[in-house]
């Protein structure tokens, strides 16, 4: 690796500096969930292939490379192969779902890139099919959730999700407002989750977690939210945002942004460590932008920090997900409270983060 050798984010957050997010700043925050939740049941999957034709497959074609920004031209004809012998295979009629797994069996790919791109590909072409099919799956969440859809349904959507095999996306249709609302449906999610078996996470799920603040006219500051959020470290230490969620330290939907940084020209680099810090607004400026840039070049989904919608007032975080105890994701709710309020205030650890950022940049 060739920059960052010596630069570390390791730190613990203070559990009080957490802790104090919901008892100072319950309603400073906007709180949306994304859950994704799977089932065994292949009741009702009609598998309708003569949906497929050559308009579909385009339309999913560019939501695949869109998805996983697709841009080399091998990976452009690696996901036209799949998509087009699906396509022949339909207009021949020759094609059921045995014939469908076998196009798709994304674990017959040795490299890592062709095997997320077959099994989103394959997601996509599902999603595609069966939409109708997630009407079935809602009447399933009311049998099984049944306290939770009660209390929650008018504030709910419910949306197919590509990278599931057999799954729903449960969302709030408005912002929570407040830590506390946003506890209450997570207590009563998994109230629910709990007592039975026809519903589950996992390795497969994530659980997106969307926090903005009440205040449209808030400043953010990106720069300062990726060095405090500790999502990367060289060492033996696991980053903060994954303790006790080990199980997505891999993952390729949640990946930091640290890591990417490394690979920049290095005439970037020089641009960056001749910023002057003793003029930090505008260092900021040049770094949040940069940034940014990043983020558009890599892809926010394979980013558990998505910055693409500060222009809506939020941040997106992609960590959660797996089988994962509502305490700890309660926790991470928390934990990321705190890095959007780091975020959106200027003095608040203002000390520390200026202490990473000098660092940073010194070790490039």
């Amino acid at each position: 690796m060739k920059h960052l050798i010596k630069f570390n984010l390791f730190e613990e957050v203070n559990p009080k500096d957490i802790a104090l997010m919901q008892k100072d700043f319950d309603d400073y925050f906007t709180l949306s969930f994304e859950f994704e939740i799977e089932t065994e049941d292949r009741t009702n999957m009609n598998m309708k292939f003569s949906d497929i034709d050559e308009d579909s497959v385009e339309e999913i074609l560019e939501t695949i490379k869109s998805d996983l920004k697709i841009k080399k031209k091998d990976e452009e004809e690696f996901v036209d192969g799949l998509l087009y012998d699906l396509l022949d295979y339909c207009e021949s009629k020759e094609i059921d779902i045995k014939k469908f797994e076998e196009i798709f069996h994304y674990k017959q790919y040795e490299s890592e890139r062709e095997y997320t791109i077959a099994k989103h590909a394959r997601g996509s072409v599902l999603a595609y099919i069966l939409e109708e099919n997630y009407t079935y799956l809602k009447r399933m969440v009311k049998r099984e959730l049944p306290d939770f859809y009660r209390k929650w349904i008018r504030k709910l959507d419910f949306v197919g999700d590509a990278t599931l095999d057999r799954g729903i996306e449960i969302k709030p249709k408005t912002y929570l407002n407040s830590i506390s609302n946003a506890i209450e449906i997570l207590n009563d999610f998994y109230n629910d989750l709990e007592k039975q078996s026809y519903w589950m996470f996992s390795e497969r799920t994530g659980l997106h977690i969307n926090i903005g603040t009440k205040d449209p006219n808030v400043e953010w500051n990106p720069i300062k939210g990726l060095l405090l959020l500790n999502d990367f470290s060289k060492r033996d230490n696991i980053p903060l945002v994954f303790k006790d969620m080990t199980w997505r330290m891999n993952n390729d939907f949640c990946g930091s942004l640290i890591p990417y940084i490394e690979t920049i020209p290095d005439e970037e680099i020089q641009n960056i460590k001749s910023l002057n810090l003793h003029d930090i607004k505008s260092t900021e400026s040049y770094l949040n932008e940069f940034i940014h840039e990043q983020v558009d070049k890599i892809g926010f989904k394979n980013l558990g920090f998505n910055i693409t919608k500060l222009s809506y007032n939020y941040v997106e975080f992609r960590y959660a997900g797996g089988v994962i105890p509502k305490d700890i994701l309660i926790e991470k709710v928390k934990y990321f409270c705190f890095i959007i309020y780091a975020m959106t205030n200027p003095d608040f650890k203002r000390k520390e983060y200026l202490k990473k950022l000098y660092k940073f940049i010194d070790t490039l």
